[in-house]
């Protein structure tokens, strides 16, 4: 007995209802033709569980088959001895937080999630007291005020797969960089520091080009970043540099940095190590990458 592979893919072959084996079900052979690389079979065989032990069956049901790059092939019943064959894309989701960083020592009022999948679903979710929600809905703003790190789960099924992205806020460090004149020299005060280049970060690595030609005189760069994230190994066009200033002895250079207390914006109060150039500087475009 056989029937015509037939539904929303353009098959080649017949499908032919085998022997009943040992698990009440039926083997069912396949044969896509001379155009192998259709569905890209991985598998030889699928088997179709016979719960009642006749193919007449009242209710559906399916099996399924690995496909190479798709998913998988769904063999479903549609009738007495007919039978659909579609492909099933496995559930996929995505979601994302705004913002997803802010300083440490802020307060964030309300964060937006947006969240995707690649099929619909039949039930979601998400953590943080927020729960279920509608099926359709893929926005919502949680808007408890929060000063930590928070992480959101999604959690959505279409009936047989189930994903769970998540979605994080980070309160992280800032680091900063500027040039000061050489006169009257020095270190720069927490507020300069505060008004100068900044963003925020997790790393010490940095390549920054300075322009030391304004003020006319000569100035001194610096680079500043959270004493946490280690020391740096710092050259100029690619040759070793460490010749830093040593504001406890001003008139000897050293190669360690200077550690400071910073307070940033919010008040957070923070240990830094801060990297002056000994040296007045004069040029426009002084290329240097901390590592």
């Amino acid at each position: 007995m056989s029937k015509d592979i037939y539904g929303d893919l353009n098959v080649h072959g017949i499908l032919s209802v085998g022997a009943r084996d040992t698990t009440g079900g039926y083997s069912l052979p396949y044969n896509i033709g001379s155009n192998t690389s259709l569905l890209g079979v991985t598998g030889t065989e699928t088997k179709f569980l016979d719960p009642v032990n006749d193919l007449g069956l009242a209710t559906q049901t399916f099996a399924t088959v690995a496909v190479s790059g798709v998913g998988t092939i769904m063999v479903t019943q549609n009738g007495t001895n007919n039978f659909v064959i579609s492909i099933y894309t496995p559930l996929t989701g995505s979601l994302a937080a705004s913002p997803s960083t802010a300083e440490i020592g802020s307060t964030v009022s309300s964060i937006g999630l947006t969240w995707s999948y690649n099929n619909s679903v039949t039930s979601q979710s998400i953590n943080q007291s927020i729960g279920s929600l509608p099926i359709g809905q893929r926005a919502y703003t949680y808007s408890t005020p929060t000063s930590s790190n928070i992480t959101f789960t999604l959690t959505g099924t279409d009936g047989r797969t189930t994903v769970t992205p998540n979605a994080s806020l980070s309160f992280l460090r800032k680091r900063y960089w500027g040039t000061i004149p050489s006169v009257p020299g020095g270190m720069p005060s927490n507020a300069q520091i505060l008004a100068a280049n900044s963003e925020l970060t997790t790393s010490r690595a940095k390549t920054i080009s300075y322009d030391c030609s304004t003020p006319v005189g000569g100035n001194h760069w610096w680079y500043a970043y959270p004493t946490s994230l280690g020391l740096s190994t710092v050259t100029i066009n690619g040759l070793p540099f460490s010749d830093w200033y040593n504001p406890t002895n001003p008139s000897v250079s050293t190669v360690s940095p200077t550690s400071i207390s910073l307070t940033n914006a919010y008040g957070h109060v923070e240990s830094y190590y801060l990297y002056r150039v000994y040296n007045v500087q004069n040029g426009s475009n002084i290329q240097v990458t901390f590592a």
